[in-house]
C-alpha cells in the first residue's frame, strides 16, 4: 500500500506542475496578443514617442528600471498598458513591485509612498508620479499644469 502513495504523490505533483505551467502560458500568450502588431521601441524612443520632453528621460529610465527588474521584454508596451490586466505580468508581486519602487527611488533620490505605489499601475502613472516629485510644474504633462 505504501508503494501506490509514493507514486500517487509524484503524478498529482507533476499534474499541479503541468497546470502551474499550462496557465503562465496562457498569461504569456495573452500578453503577446495584446501587444502584438506594436512596433517595439528602445526605452529612449519610447520616452520620446509618449512623453513630453520635460519627462522623456525619466520615462526611459522608468521603462528601463521596470523591464529589467521583471526580467521580460516590455519593448511593445504604452504607457497606459496596465502591469497586470494588460500586459499579463502577474510576476508583479508585492515583493518585485517594491524593489522596483526602492530602484527607482534610488535612481532619482526622491521617496515614492505606499499609497502612490500602489495607485501606480502603469509606467505612465508611475512616470508622471515620480516627475511630480522632481519638478512639480516642469514635468507635469500640459493638461495637467493647465488645472
Amino acid at each position: 500500500m505504501e508503494l501506490m502513495v509514493i507514486p500517487l504523490s509524484i503524478i498529482c505533483f507533476a499534474a499541479f506542475v503541468a497546470v502551474l505551467i499550462l496557465v503562465e502560458h496562457r498569461q504569456r500568450t495573452r500578453a503577446e496578443r495584446q501587444v502584438s502588431g506594436r512596433v517595439p521601441l528602445s526605452d529612449e524612443a519610447f520616452g520620446a514617442a509618449y512623453f513630453p520632453a520635460t519627462c522623456a528621460k525619466a520615462a526611459s529610465r522608468i521603462r528601463r528600471i521596470v523591464g529589467e527588474e521583471l526580467d521580460i521584454d516590455i519593448s511593445r508596451a504604452r504607457p497606459s498598458d496596465r502591469f497586470v490586466e494588460d500586459l499579463r505580468i502577474d510576476e508583479l508581486d508585492s515583493l518585485a513591485a517594491v524593489t522596483i519602487v526602492t530602484k527607482i527611488e534610488k535612481e532619482f533620490g526622491i521617496t515614492i509612498t505606499d499609497v502612490e505605489a500602489q495607485n501606480a499601475t502603469t509606467i505612465e502613472q508611475l512616470v508622471y508620479c515620480v516627475a511630480s516629485k522632481l519638478d512639480s510644474k516642469q514635468y507635469l504633462p500640459e493638461q495637467e499644469l493647465a488645472t
